[in-house]
C-alpha cells in the first residue's frame, strides 16, 4: 500500500518530509502540517529556529536546503555521524532510471556526483566502463546515478556547508515533543551513539517543524493519525495484502506480478523486510583483515543463499552486499522497531546487525567467496558497519489523498500504458512499485532457496513504473 502524504485537519503545521521506500529513494516528499508560526518559552539549549528538520535524509537536506537558501534560520538534526541517510549508510544508486526526471536538490546532488566521477576518479574500472556505455546503463557512475557511502555523505555536507543559515546536530533522535495545546512548538532530542547507546537529552523551539525520518517519529508524537502494516486486497490495490508472487521474474513465462494460488489479500499488521545494507570489496585473497573469524550470534547457513558472480557497481571496487529475500534481509521485526522507542530499536538492531553479519560470514565461509569482506574505508568508526538500518517504509500518514496501486498501475484506471494523469500532481515517480519479502523463508511451493516465492514479495515492474502524484 502507498500513501500519500497530504495536509492534516489540524489548526496547527509539522512538515512530513518522509520518503516510503515504495516510492523512490530519488523521489523526496514534502508534505504540509500547517503549525501556526508560534515559538513557545522552553528551557532550550540553542537559539530559536524558523525551521527544525529531523532527519538528515535526502528529504530532509533538500528541506533544510530550501528553507536556508530562503535565508531562514534551519536547524537539522540527524541520528547518525553524517548527513544522506541511507544514500550515506550503503543504498548505493539512484532508482530514478531516468535522469532527466530529477530535479531540485537531488538533481544537484547526483550532478555533484557526476563532477567527482569524471574529475577525481576518471580512470577508475567502473566510471571508465559506465561512461562508454552512458546512457543505455539506468545506473551509471558516469551520470553520478551511483556512489559510494563516504562520497555521498561528503557531497551532501558540502552543500549544507555553503547555506551559512543552516545548523547541523549529528547523533540525536527525536524522542518528544513540546506543545502549546494542538500546536508543536518545541522538540526533544537525545544523544545517540552508533551502537545505540542513549545520553543526555536536548530541547529545540522553532517555527516550523519537519519530519524527515524514516519512521515518522515527529508525526507520531505531534498526535497526527498514521496507518502501519498491510490493507486487504480491494479493486483498487488487487497486490494489496497477504500474497505470492513471481516478484522477480524467476518462473519463465509468468509475468512479473502474477498472483499464485495460496494468496488470501488479508490485511494484517507485517511490515516488508528490513536490513543493513553493507559495502563489500573484493580483496583478492582469502587472509584479508576483513574476513569474519567467527560467526555471530544464531548464525544459521539455510537461512541464506550467494551469487559468487557479484561485480563491482561502485568506483573503487566496492559493491552492494544485499541480498533480497534469502541474503541479508530479515523478517519479523519491522513492525516492531516502527513503533518501538529508540531503547528497544537499539535491541532489534542488534538482532539485525547479527543477522547480516551472518550473511556476511555465509559469503566468505560456505558461498565460496571468502575474498570478500566489508570496504575498508566506508564507516570506519563503526567497524565499517553501516550507520543505519535501512527501513524501507514507516508510518504511513493519513492524508487528504489516499494514493493507492490503481494510481500507478498502466491497466486499472491508466491507458494500457501508464498510469491515470492527475492536474493536481506534486511529484514524478519512476520506478515500478516494489516491496521486498513480508514473510521468510515461507513460500509457496518452493524449491531450495525459495525458487517459488516468498510471502509478500512484489515487483510490479510490467504495470507500474513513470507516475504522477496527486496532491489531491
Amino acid at each position: 500500500m502507498i500513501r500519500l502524504l497530504a495536509a492534516y485537519e489540524n489548526p496547527a503545521p509539522i512538515f512530513w518530509a518522509g520518503c516510503n521506500r515504495y516510492l523512490p529513494m530519488s523521489l523526496a516528499l514534502l508534505t504540509f502540517l500547517f503549525f501556526s508560526p508560534f515559538t513557545a518559552t522552553v528551557v532550550a539549549q540553542d537559539a530559536d529556529y524558523d525551521v527544525i528538520v529531523i532527519g538528515g535524509t535526502p528529504a530532509g537536506i533538500a528541506a533544510a536546503i530550501a528553507a536556508g537558501r530562503a535565508e531562514k534560520a534551519v536547524l537539522l538534526i540527524e541520528q547518525s555521524p553524517v548527513l544522506g541517510g541511507m544514500l550515506a549508510s550503503g543504498v548505493l544508486r539512484m532508482d530514478d532510471h531516468i535522469k532527466e526526471a530529477n530535479s531540485g536538490v537531488m538533481d544537484e546532488f547526483r550532478k555533484r556526483v557526476k563532477t567527482y566521477h569524471l574529475t577525481k576518479l576518471p580512470d577508475d574500472p567502473v566510471v571508465k566502463a559506465h561512461l562508454e556505455q552512458s546512457p543505455s546503463l539506468p545506473w551509471s557512475a558516469a551520470e553520478g546515478q551511483v556512489w559510494e557511502p563516504s562520497t555521498a555523505a561528503r557531497i551532501y555536507a558540502e552543500m549544507i556547508a555553503e547555506v551559512p543559515s543552516i545548523t547541523t546536530r549529528f547523533n540525536q533522535v527525536a524522542v518528544d515533543v513540546t506543545l502549546q495545546g494542538d500546536r508543536v512548538v518545541g522538540v526533544i532530542t537525545q544523544e545517540r551513539s552508533n551502537r545505540g547507546k542513549l545520553g543526555k537529552k536536548y530541547s529545540y523551539s522553532g517555527r516550523i517543524f519537519i519530519d524527515a525520518t524514516y519512521e515518522g517519529d515527529l508525526a507520531e508524537f505531534a498526535g497526527v493519525p498514521f496507518r502501519i502494516g498491510r490493507e486487504a486486497r480491494s479493486n483498487d490495490e488487487p497486490h494489496a495484502g497477504l500474497i505470492y508472487t513471481d516478484g522477480f521474474g524467476s518462473k519463465p513465462g509468468v509475468l512479473k506480478g502474477t498472483i499464485f494460488p495460496g494468496s488470501s489479500g488479508e490485511a494484517d499488521d507485517k511490515t516488508q523486510a528490513f536490513t543493513f545494507r553493507m559495502t563489500g570489496k573484493d580483496y583478492g585473497r582469502p587472509d584479508h583483515p576483513y574476513r569474519l573469524k567467527t560467526p555471530p550470534k544464531d548464525y544459521d547457513p539455510k537461512k541464506y543463499k550467494w551469487n559468487s558472480n557479484q561485480k563491482p557497481i561502485v568506483p573503487n571496487g566496492k559493491f552492494d552486499l544485499l541480498g533480497i529475500n534469502y541474503g541479508a534481509d530479515l523478517t519479523g521485526y519491522s513492525t516492531r522497531y516502527i513503533l518501538a522507542d529508540w531503547e528497544e530499536r537499539s535491541e532489534i538492531e542488534e538482532v539485525f546487525r547479527n543477522h547480516s553479519l551472518g550473511w556476511l560470514y555465509y559469503i566468505q565461509m560456505d558461498g565460496g567467496s571468502p575474498n570478500v569482506g566489508l570496504a575498508d574505508d566506508e564507516f570506519m568508526d563503526n567497524d565499517n558497519f553501516p550507520y543505519r538500518l535501512y527501513v524501507r517504509q514507516g508510518r504511513r500518514i493519513e492524508g487528504l489523498y489516499t494514493l493507492t496501486e490503481s494510481d500507478l498501475h498502466k491497466d486499472l484506471r491508466g491507458n494500457g500504458i501508464r498510469g491515470p494523469l492527475h492536474s493536481e500532481s506534486i511529484a514524478i515517480g519512476m520506478y515500478p512499485m516494489d516491496v521486498h519479502n513480508v514473510q521468510n523463508p515461507t513460500t509457496y511451493n518452493a524449491g531450495p532457496f525459495g525458487e517459488g516465492a516468498a510471502e509478500g514479495d512484489i515487483h510490479l515492474e510490467d504495470v507500474t513504473g513513470h507516475t504522477r502524484f496527486p496532491m489531491e
